[in-house]
């Protein structure tokens, strides 16, 4: 059995990290752009007093207002992992340029401590905002589309 690892190019797992980290900046800006925009509806849709027959039941207008709380919640997490990102990726950068000038290690350290603490919030934000996001608009469907569908139904069948 050949083993693969053998025909790697040096530096795979680089160019593999590189793709992770770019892979996860772009899923969360998309739930951040959907989040902004899923908001903007959401207030839209309340403001708008045409749109206040949608939203005829206590239930559907409570519903409205907790997906709004989940969506901007996304949205802050969202904004959190951003800022999250951004300090790992300057400690990350500081402690490659004290390995560069051949500092202490202790100094190092400091900095790697830094990164690994920032990193291990990531994933934890990440999934948080995708979470808040994906309730967020489950509430909306069910307090908006479902009642709309069933009165447009009713009316049909009348």
């Amino acid at each position: 059995m050949t083993d693969t690892r053998d025909r790697e190019p040096i530096g795979s797992y680089i160019r593999w990290q590189g793709y992770r980290i770019g892979q996860l900046t772009i899923a969360t800006n998309l739930i951040l752009g959907l989040s902004v925009a899923a908001l903007g509806f959401l207030v839209t849709l309340i403001l708008n007093p045409e749109n206040h027959s949608q939203l005829d039941s206590l239930l559907a207008r409570l519903g409205v207002v907790v997906s709004m709380l989940f969506v901007g919640g996304s949205i802050v997490l969202g904004v959190w992992l951003v800022l999250n990102r951004m300090g790992s990726f300057r400690a990350t950068a500081r402690v490659a340029r004290l390995k560069e000038e051949n500092e202490p290690k202790a100094e190092i350290d400091t900095y790697r401590f830094r990164y690994k603490a920032f990193d291990g919030l990531t994933w934890y934000l990440f999934y948080s905002q995708v979470w808040a996001f994906a309730i967020g608009i489950a509430l909306a469907f069910l307090s908006i589309v479902l009642p709309a569908a069933s009165a447009f139904l009713s009316c049909n069948n009348g």
